[in-house]
């Protein structure tokens, strides 16, 4: 049996590292407090709620699941989101788990809109059962963007209403709230004003980083036969754990199978089979991210056609005065940051990502690349940004020229 999962949570059994952030997540629950993960794409936040669920994990950390009542919500199930959808569904998860306030829940459940109020009276009452409600709210990033029946106004309102079920007197002796969002929530809507309070203020903050040198090598352990592709796999996934799961479950099913395989066919198959990913990376980036991310390609590109390229000089100063966004892409683990001779280098953490925004660039069309001028705008010079525009039209020109430069990104 393949050990390594894509495209779905990894099991409990399975779970591999994160022991700080476990210890957080439960002294948290202890304390009935609540706790914010973030983390980019693929880093395993709805995996690491799924553990949360398992007993065996509740026993290691003293403390006895069979006290809390466990809901596990994920906010993408509600599409366009509605607060009263929230709240209904909430309460109709509680009903199904707790059949002890059936009667209560279904006097609730009655009733045309439901609010927090709804929850907030059955915390209480779970008390009476010797019981706290510990609530895991996956992709929290959905109740902070608008819709056409979601204002801002809503949102706020929203916010504000989540945050008083931890902060009442009467019920916050009863729940415990972990939420995970794909960047930090003070970092996303709403905005704060000088006459409000902050509304993410009763959350302890954690980054769900990618996988530390140790939790790789726990990863490729499971299996031994993939001991001499390590260096290909690092290279392709360094430490993100969605990429280094596809890459061992790919290559694990082919030696299995006894295929003949070179690195070569393995990249090809592998930017085949995660293509949806780097894709996810691409369109939940923000327009100077999706820029930078352009630029740093392109400086690396040229790196690798020496003389007989296009003339890219200056944009390193562009990449220098912009950290603050590089340093997101790096807590995402979507870029590294190297410290070399007191100077910071900012490399893609995979070479297929690296690969990706080449052919992006490559692919584009005259339109976009229009459109994209005026965010460039925003982060360079006249002179930059037309050695820019001229290092994309000479791509464009002598793609079969790079064509075996950009190939080997990956290799």
């Amino acid at each position: 049996m393949n050990p390594f999962i894509v495209d779905q949570h990894i099991y409990p059994e399975c779970f591999i590292g994160r022991k700080a952030l476990i210890k957080t997540a439960f002294n948290q629950i202890r304390n009935r407090s609540s706790l914010a993960i973030w983390g980019g794409t693929g880093m395993g936040k709805s995996s690491f709620l799924e553990l949360l669920r398992f007993p065996p994990i509740w026993e290691e950390n003293g403390l006895d699941a069979a006290q809390a009542l466990i809901i596990l919500f994920d906010c993408q199930s509600i599409e366009p989101f509605q607060p009263n959808i929230f709240w209904r569904n909430l309460l109709e998860k509680i009903k199904k788990s707790f059949p002890a306030l059936t009667q209560e829940l279904q006097l609730a459940l009655s009733k045309e809109h439901n609010k927090n109020d709804d929850l907030e009276n059955l915390l209480s009452k779970l008390g009476k059962y010797n019981k706290h409600l510990v609530l895991l709210i996956d992709n929290y990033d959905v109740v902070l963007r608008s819709n056409s029946n979601y204002t801002d106004s809503d949102i706020k309102d929203f916010v504000r209403t989540f945050r008083s079920i931890t902060h009442s007197e009467k019920t916050r002796e009863y729940i415990s709230i972990i939420v995970t969002s794909s960047r930090r929530l003070s970092d996303i809507a709403p905005q704060l004003t000088y006459d409000s309070s902050p509304w993410f203020n009763q959350y302890l903050f954690r980054h769900l980083k990618p996988f530390s040198e140790k939790e790789v090598n726990s990863l490729l352990d499971q299996s031994e036969n993939l001991l001499p592709w390590e260096k290909t796999i690092r290279k392709i996934a360094d430490g993100h754990p969605a990429l280094l799961q596809n890459a061992c479950y790919l290559l694990y099913e082919e030696l299995q199978a006894e295929n003949s395989l070179n690195i070569s066919t393995f990249i090809r198959e592998f930017q085949s089979a995660t293509l949806h990913i780097f894709q996810t990376i691409w369109q939940l980036s923000t327009e100077d991210e999706q820029s930078l991310l352009m630029l740093l390609a392109l400086v690396k590109l040229k790196g690798k056609l020496g003389k007989n390229g296009y003339n890219i000089r200056g944009i390193e100063i562009v990449l220098s005065q912009k950290e603050v966004i590089l340093n997101g892409l790096v807590e995402r683990g979507i870029l590294k940051a190297v410290e070399e001779e007191e100077k910071t280098t900012y490399l893609f953490c995979s070479s297929i990502m690296e690969w990706w925004v080449i052919k992006k660039i490559e692919n584009s069309q005259k339109e976009e690349l229009t459109q994209r001028k005026k965010g460039w705008g925003n982060l360079m010079s006249r002179q930059q940004k037309q050695r820019v525009n001229q290092a994309i039209s000479w791509i464009w020109k002598n793609q079969e020229k790079i064509a075996s430069i950009v190939e080997q990104l990956g290799d």
